[in-house]
């Protein structure tokens, strides 16, 4: 498990978010972003860590980011 701002580019499952800001939570949430996504960064940090989920693009500043705990997706055909 890493921070969205420690992981490359590829496919993640958003495994947590761990933020105390209320605001930023709430913003997560108005983009759509919620735990057990399967995502796939496009940018990674630094600078705004880009990525994409269901074919929209989102994008989220590092202060943001490190807050969201990712896991590398599996292969195809192995399991979480």
């Amino acid at each position: 498990m890493l921070p969205l701002t420690r992981a490359g580019t590829g496919k993640y499952k958003i495994v947590s978010i761990n933020s105390a800001c209320p605001g930023a939570k709430r913003r997560l949430t108005i983009l759509g972003v919620f735990t057990g996504d399967e995502i796939e960064i496009t940018k990674p940090a630094p600078g705004p860590v880009i990525f994409k989920k269901y074919g929209s693009r989102i994008g989220v500043g590092q202060g943001m980011a490190v807050n969201i705990m990712v896991v590398k997706s599996p292969e195809k055909g192995k399991e979480f």
